[in-house]
């Protein structure tokens, strides 16, 4: 399975910064035989993160382990069903370890939203009929 590490570094001892947008290197670890790939984040700087995503796709990875995502690039990861993991100020090997046991967060909403599991929505289905409390 490939899983995209959003870094600041070409290595697996790279620290992923607090927002998606500002990796330089987007690292595509191969969960099979623990190899990897990196990629250099095009836009720099100024990135949007959208060159990311792109590659992202491409590489057919299955989630993204990063910091925070702004609204358009998490939009498109999340149209794409790319699972977003937040492993902000961790190397992308302990990143990747903590998710292979279920210990990263999933990213449920872009930056700046917060998420409410009341007021969630996943499409045409609605939850409201469903709660049982009792």
């Amino acid at each position: 399975m490939k899983i995209a590490i959003a870094a600041n570094g070409a290595k697996m001892d790279s620290l992923i910064p607090d927002n998606f947008e500002e990796s330089t290197f987007l690292l595509i670890a191969e969960t099979d035989d623990g190899s990897f790939e990196t990629f250099k984040n095009p836009e720099g700087q100024e990135s949007i993160g959208m060159a990311m995503v792109r590659e992202i796709l491409k590489q057919d990875c299955e989630a993204v382990i990063c910091g925070v995502i702004e609204k358009e690039a998490f939009e498109e990861l999340a149209a794409a069903q790319i699972t977003r993991y937040m492993g902000a100020n961790r190397s992308a090997a302990d990143a990747l370890n903590l998710m292979d046991t279920y210990k990263l967060d999933i990213i449920r909403v872009p930056k700046g939203e917060v998420y409410d599991p009341d007021t969630h929505n996943h499409g045409p289905a609605n939850c409201e009929g469903d709660k049982d409390y009792a």
